[in-house]
């Protein structure tokens, strides 16, 4: 479970530094094709959790739940900017086609061609809008999970599935403190803490006897 919540983790973690870079808004301007970025807006903080997760430093200060929440936090941004996005670009033209309609009106009379740096149609709403937010959404849903499956894996590797008690992380146990149950963790030599394998009498590196025959759990 906890390397299919790593895998998700930095999967959506990249999906949101993608997104951030890509056109959230696109549109024509004089026959060239614009796209605004999403980093020059909300889509800087969506990248930015994607560079935190990458980099790998809020999962090694094992706050995988924080990551969670934050993924969630990209994912409504992202979901926000696809209803909102569209909409407002062509509310904000609709009132510049309105604003320059006294000026349109004297060139025709004049016979000139109109001011028109958007074209001469108004297209749909979506049609303005860019691939960003889309993959904010994929992106921090993907974050969210991963990193909600790495919490439960690493929490699942650390407690007893007998009396359910739980260690702190990094510590290394072969049988439960609580209630002795074998929790399935490795044994080591009581030296210098090197995994020892079944069957193992003595220490393949150190050479000092594992204690039993079939080796004994360093506590």
């Amino acid at each position: 479970m906890q390397w299919v919540g790593t895998f998700l983790t930095f999967g959506g973690a990249f999906a949101l530094v993608v997104g951030g870079v890509l056109p959230w808004m696109r549109f024509s301007l004089f026959g060239i094709a614009v796209g605004v970025p999403g980093v020059t807006g909300w889509g800087a903080a969506t990248a930015t959790i994607g560079l935190l997760t990458l980099s790998a430093s809020l999962l090694r200060r094992r706050a995988p739940l924080l990551v969670s929440v934050l993924g969630m936090v990209a994912l409504i941004v992202g979901q926000r900017a696809q209803q909102e996005t569209g909409p407002g670009f062509l509310k904000r033209l609709l009132a510049f086609e309105n604003a320059i309609a006294p000026v349109n009106a004297r060139l025709a009379q004049v016979a000139l061609p109109p001011i028109e740096p958007f074209g001469a149609g108004i297209g749909r709403s979506r049609d303005y809008l860019g691939p960003g937010p889309l993959w904010t959404v994929v992106g921090g849903a993907t974050l969210a999970i991963g990193a909600a499956l790495t919490f439960a894996g690493g929490r699942l590797g650390r407690s007893c599935g007998h009396c359910g008690a739980l260690w702190r992380t990094g510590r290394s146990v072969r049988f439960c403190p609580a209630c002795g149950t074998d929790a399935g963790g490795p044994v080591l030599c009581l030296q210098c803490r090197t995994p020892l394998e079944s069957g193992d009498g003595f220490c393949a590196v150190c050479g000092i006897p594992s204690g039993t025959p079939s080796g004994t759990p360093a506590g």
